[in-house]
């Protein structure tokens, strides 16, 4: 029974790690639901990122995919939801971009697609000339054809500012 003023302790979610996971989740932040089955997390897949990532850029080593330096994300060759057990493998760990500021791919994206290029054993492969010259022209097309975020209009652009914020607050 508890004391006056006692609270029970609570249970700490199940699955996180010890760099401050749990407070994240508590507070609305990345938890269970919005990692993939099988995707490392917590205190040793933080170091271990940290001893490749030190390792990678005192080698140069450019992504894995494009050949662009400036890497910013570690990619699975074998994906995790494929092969959990590879999930903290080192030589299953490569790096790559999430935008890369030279060609302009998604190079992890592109990656974990069903388009892109694997090996007989399903890893995932440099990209190919032809493939990277595929995309690239894919992604000019397709920025071509709409405009970027910020370049679109706001609110209602038909309206002058003054008819905008006459309408706010009117009655109906």
């Amino acid at each position: 029974m508890l004391a006056p003023g006692e609270s029970r302790p609570q249970p700490v979610p199940q699955g996180y790690g010890d760099n401050g996971q749990v407070g994240r989740a508590l507070k609305g932040g990345a938890g269970p639901r919005h990692r993939k089955p099988g995707q490392p997390h917590g205190g040793a897949w933080e170091a271990l990122r940290a001893r490749l990532w030190a390792r990678w850029r005192g080698q140069g080593r450019p992504c894995f995919h494009c050949g662009c330096p400036d890497t910013d994300q570690i990619e699975h060759l074998i994906s995790t939801q494929r092969a959990p057990w590879l999930a903290m493998a080192e030589e299953n760990l490569v790096p790559t971009h999430g935008r890369c500021p030279h060609c302009g791919l998604s190079c992890n994206t592109l990656a974990a697609s069903n388009s892109a290029e694997r090996d007989a054993q399903g890893r995932s492969v440099p990209f190919s000339t032809e493939y990277k010259r595929r995309k690239i022209a894919e992604l000019a097309a397709r920025n071509l054809a709409e405009p970027a975020p910020s370049a679109r209009p706001r609110g209602n652009p038909g309206k002058t500012p003054a008819q905008r914020s006459a309408s706010v607050g009117r009655e109906w």
